[in-house]
Formats: structure tokens, C-alpha cells, sequence
């Protein structure tokens, strides 16, 4: 069992709580072990450092499984992990440090992926910005031993903080004589980490001995978490994702997952549990249908009175005959303008053509290519270069696109030279194109050939299903010299630039204004709305939970309308990423400059 943050294995095995997690799965004929970690409340000593969460999903998890294993006839361990105990468990796995260790495995609120409750996505900001006005010797404290003046201000702020009426009855009974000394140390736990348990659920033996139950932690550990909340998943210290990826998945992620979430939780979104199927589904992973714990919070979940829904799930799933995992990775790709760039230089007479630098998106682990495409560019429309009234089809497309496949963007950074326009795969001089437009391709394929060591081009010919080399500068090659850059894994990437392209096409939309331009991007600011999840019984119940969301976007008819940034979708619905793609203009003067276009990229969840 792996505990959460300024928590320690008192979450699963407390007199307090009879019963506890540990004790029930005991009495079910389990052999219970419990990991305090480097962070646990119960070490103070190393509670208050300032780890990263990679240090121990690196370090103190492996350690943990292996000893359990060792002890155990080297047997596969089932892990039970809560909040970030979930994290550094993935982290664990998805660097291949326990690979053959894990049977499967129980989440409970949060995992690789979650999704913040919009309170929390502010707190997380909020925290990151003000840590660097606080000392190095600042140390904070749930319950300081010795409250100082600062102290009492603090917490008579605090105590203005806005909770259910039930609960204010609670924590400020009528008779006179009945104390409540527990609310400092809740009061303090909530200003970090939102509403973290529902009052009314929490029994008074529980709340006696909370400070048993959460206690040192380190501010700037916590608040490295701003990365995961803008991203929607964990990520390194630095805020990169480096693990999140379906083939870090589909390599260790061998073992089948289940989570339970509670449909109150202050901490992180029930929509999290959407994210993660997404995720894993994509990836050919076994994550089994997840469990909604109506009416209970985050932490309650597990110590208070909704402890035994809980309880119950997590022992059928850890003793039910899984079947075998029929899924497969799915081969879709995504094509993405940069994350920085297309940033444009000229450097003659070293190179003839021009110089392109572009930055992949940090919160995808890897782009497998660059895509390059002439177009024509007529304001902010992008059109075929050879018919404006075509549309994007993918034939024309692998007859058109260079790929640019090279080492530097396993570093997330890559400059090159641009092709020529009169050396692009199908060059029309009567039709040349005015701009080039620059894809960012991402799935890390293990065919990514591991032995390249310098910039390769290639284009294809649909008609003859192959593809060869292209030289940026020239000379071409006559005739075209074949590669063995597969022609599926071009037809792919081809693919992914089609769809980025429907809403360009002449038949999304007709008007005098231009045929196939998207209205401007309009952002409507913060609304609330309605979170519906279709997938399974248990997560129709959450179907009428509300959540603050930034979104925006249009609707067919061109309307700015809502549509959510952060969760993710069900099934069938459309969940477009809107982003500006920088394309480079070449006019008859030989001279670029840099463009922004609206691309628009419907898919799912990436």
C-alpha cells in the first residue's frame, strides 16, 4: 500500500478506523504490506525536504516492491495506492523499474492522469507564485506545536473559508463546553489542497487523532504539483512530460488498473477517472471500469464513513478472475502545430534555403516527425495550392508532404533546413503555393529507426505506395531514390495532417466571406458547466456534477461557443485543440516571413 502526500501509511492501517483498509484485507486473507515512504507524516525528518516526486517514484517504490517480493517468495505484488502514492507508483513503472513485479493494481482519486478541481488548479498556481517570496526556513505546519501571534491570524482567516452549512454546525457546536481542536489542522490541509474530506462522513474517534493522520510536509514539493494541473497529468519536476506516452504504456503497463473516485472530492475531478480510460484504452491497457463513491470526499473515501463501498470494491477487484486484455495500442497519430515556432532565419551563404526551429509541446513525451506541406495562405485561410474548392484529401497529401525525422526531437528542439518550394514532393510550378506549413507529428513508434544520426527528408508517391529520399537543397535525385521508410507509417502521418486540415475544406462551410475558413477563435472566459461521462454504470452517476472550466471554440455555424480544455470527452464527442501554427511565406522576391493561421485538430483526447 503507498500512501499520498503529507500522509503516511496511518491512512490505511489506524485504531482510529476500524476497520482500516489494512485490517479489512487481512480479514479477507490478504498479506498486507505498508510502504512509509521518504514523505510520510510519520518521518518527520525526511517528511519536510524538499523531494521531487521522481525521486521516489525512482528510488523508494522499487525498493518497496522488490523487498515485498523478495519477502514473499518472489512473488508479483498487488499495490494499493492513494492520491500521489499513485504518482510515484507510476512513475516507478513507466521508467521500467518494476517491470514483472506488479499482478495489478488499485488507484484511489488520483493516477498518471488527473484532473484538478478547478479550486486546486488555482491553489496550485497561487502556491507556485508565492513560494518564492517565503524564507528557506519557512516551515509549514498543520498544527504548529508552539501557535504564535502569525499562527492565530492565520487560522482566523482560515476559518472564513466557505464550507457546507452541516459542516459549519459541525465544527461550531452549540454547547459551550464541546471542543473542536481538530479544525486548525483542517483548515490548514484545505488551504493547500482544497476540501479534503466531506466533515459530515469523518468520525469524531477519527478526527480525535488526525494529526496521526497527516502531518510534515515540504511547500515546494507541493507545489511542483502546478505542473500536473496544467497538463492534466504528472510530470517531472521541471514540468515535461517524459512518461505519459502509449509506448512507455503499452511497453510496462502490463497489469490490469481499477480506480475508485469519489464524486465529492475537493481535490481532484471525477472527470479524472474519463482521462485515465482515455489514456490507457488508447494505449491497449487494461483499466477496467472505474467506481464512483457517491457522497464521498477525497480522503474520507478511505477513513470515514464511505470507507466501505470503498473497502468493497477494492477486495472484488484484487480477487476477480480478470480475463486476458483483448485491447491493442491504437495506431492513430496526432499532428500538432509547434509548441514554439516555426522561429524563421536566414544564414547564407552557409546554407541556400532557410533555416526552421520549432519546439514540441511539453506536456507530450516525444514528436516522432516534422511535417512539412505547401499551401496557399490567403489571410488567415489555408488552401490547396493546385484548386482553393478541393479539399485536403489524404492521396493529395502523401503526394505533397516532406517528413523531417531526427535525434534532437527526443530533446523536444530541432532546427533544420526548409526544402525549397521547387524541390517539395509534387511541385506544380503553375501552382507552387505561397507558404509552408509545419506539423509536429507525435506517437514515438518503437520503429522509430534508433540509428539516426543526421537529418533525414523523405516524400512518397501514393500511386506507387513507396517513399524516398528528398535532398532540401537539391540536387534531386532522377529518379527518386527509394527509402525503407515505411509507406504505412507515411500514410499515417499523411493522415493525421488530413484531419488537421478539415476545417479548411471547401464543403465545413459556405459564405461569401471565404469557403472553408473557420470563424476567429473567441475565448468566452470561465463558465460553469455541466461534466456528463457515459462510461459504465457507476460513472452515470456523476453525470450531473457541475465544474468551472476556461474554455472556448465555435460551433458549426460559427458562433463562439464553450468547449471544455481540461477531462477529456466520452465517445463520440468532438474535442477539438485550438492552437495558431506559424507557416513561412516565400514570394517571388525570395523573402519569408512569419504567419499565423487558426489550425484546427478534431480528435480525441491526446
Amino acid at each position: 500500500m503507498l500512501h499520498g502526500y503529507s500522509a503516511g501509511g496511518t491512512t490505511f492501517a489506524h485504531h482510529a478506523v476500524n476497520p482500516n483498509l489494512a485490517s479489512y484485507l487481512w480479514e479477507a486473507g490478504r498479506d498486507v504490506w505498508i510502504a512509509d515512504l521518504r514523505t510520510s507524516s510519520g518521518q518527520p525528518t525526511t517528511a519536510t525536504k524538499a523531494w521531487s516526486f521522481d525521486q521516489i517514484g525512482k528510488v523508494d517504490v522499487p525498493a518497496a516492491l522488490l523487498a515485498v517480493s523478495r519477502e514473499t517468495n518472489n512473488s508479483k505484488v498487488d499495490v494499493v495506492a492513494h492520491c500521489m502514492g499513485t504518482v510515484v507508483f507510476s512513475i516507478a513503472v513507466l521508467e521500467g523499474m518494476v517491470d514483472g513485479l506488479v499482478d495489478r493494481a488499485a488507484f484511489t482519486q488520483v493516477g498518471p492522469l488527473v484532473v484538478f478541481s478547478p479550486a486546486n488548479i488555482f491553489r496550485a498556481y497561487a502556491m507556485r507564485y508565492l513560494i518564492d517570496f517565503l524564507p528557506d526556513s519557512y516551515s509549514y505546519s498543520f498544527n504548529p506545536p508552539k501557535p504564535t501571534l502569525a499562527d492565530d491570524l492565520w487560522d482566523r482567516l482560515l476559518s472564513t473559508l466557505p464550507y457546507p452549512v452541516e459542516e459549519f454546525d459541525l465544527e461550531n457546536p452549540l454547547w459551550p463546553c464541546k471542543r473542536t481542536p481538530w479544525t486548525r489542522t483542517r483548515h490548514r490541509m484545505d488551504a493547500l489542497y482544497g476540501r479534503d474530506f466531506n466533515l459530515v462522513n469523518m468520525e469524531s474517534e477519527m478526527l480525535r487523532f488526525i494529526d496521526e493522520h497527516f502531518g510534515a510536509l515540504s511547500l515546494k514539493t507541493v507545489s511542483s504539483v502546478v505542473h500536473f494541473a496544467r497538463y492534466s497529468m504528472m510530470t517531472n519536476f521541471e514540468g515535461q512530460n517524459k512518461l505519459v506516452s502509449r509506448p512507455l504504456f503499452g511497453r510496462s503497463w502490463t497489469f490490469p488498473t481499477f480506480s475508485v473516485h469519489s464524486r465529492d472530492n475537493g481535490l481532484s475531478h471525477v472527470s479524472t477517472v474519463d482521462r485515465m480510460r482515455q489514456i490507457l484504452d488508447d494505449a491497449g491497457s487494461n483499466y477496467l471500469t472505474p467506481f464512483i463513491n457517491k457522497g464521498a470526499g477525497h480522503q474520507d473515501a478511505l477513513v470515514g464513513t464511505t470507507r466501505h463501498e470503498t473497502f468493497g470494491e477494492i477486495k472484488r477487484f484484487l480477487n476477480a478472475n480478470i480475463a486476458p486484455n483483448p485491447r491493442t495500442p491504437s495506431g492513430t497519430k496526432v499532428a500538432l502545430p509547434p509548441w514554439i515556432g516555426p522561429i524563421i532565419t536566414e544564414e547564407r551563404p552557409d546554407k541556400p534555403t532557410l533555416v526552421v526551429r520549432v519546439g514540441a509541446a511539453r506536456s507530450v513525451r516525444e514528436a516522432e516527425a516534422v511535417l512539412m506541406l505547401r499551401i496557399d495562405l490567403v489571410g488567415n485561410h489555408i488552401f490547396r495550392p493546385d484548386d482553393h474548392t478541393k479539399e485536403w484529401d489524404l492521396a493529395y497529401i502523401i503526394n505533397h508532404m516532406a517528413v523531417l525525422t531526427s535525434p534532437e526531437l527526443e530533446k523536444g528542439w530541432v532546427a533544420f533546413e526548409a526544402p525549397l518550394p521547387s524541390l517539395m514532393p509534387g511541385y506544380d510550378p503553375d501552382h507552387p503555393g505561397n507558404a509552408l506549413l509545419v506539423l509536429m507529428v507525435y506517437d514515438e513508434p518503437p520503429s522509430l529507426p534508433p540509428q539516426i544520426i543526421r537529418l533525414l527528408y523523405y516524400f512518397a508517391d501514393s500511386g506507387r505506395r513507396k517513399v524516398y529520399w528528398l535532398h532540401p537543397s537539391g540536387p534531386a535525385d532522377d529518379p527518386p531514390i527509394e527509402t525503407k521508410f515505411d509507406f504505412h507509417r507515411f500514410e499515417a502521418m499523411a493522415d493525421a495532417a488530413r484531419r488537421a486540415l478539415i476545417p479548411y475544406n471547401p464543403s465545413v462551410k459556405s459564405g461569401a466571406a471565404g469557403r472553408g475558413t473557420p470563424p476567429p477563435l473567441v475565448y468566452r472566459g470561465i463558465e460553469r458547466r455541466t461534466d456528463v461521462s457515459t462510461h459504465g454504470t457507476a460513472l452515470s452517476e456523476a453525470a450531473d456534477m457541475t465544474s468551472m472550466s476556461m474554455s472556448f471554440g465555435y460551433a458549426p455555424e460559427g458562433e463562439p461557443v464553450h468547449e471544455s480544455m481540461i477531462g477529456g470527452g466520452s465517445p463520440g464527442r468532438r474535442d477539438p485543440i485550438r492552437s495558431a501554427v506559424g507557416t513561412a511565406r516565400s514570394a517571388n522576391t525570395g523573402r519569408h516571413e512569419l504567419r499565423l493561421g487558426v489550425l484546427s485538430i478534431p480528435g480525441r483526447l491526446h
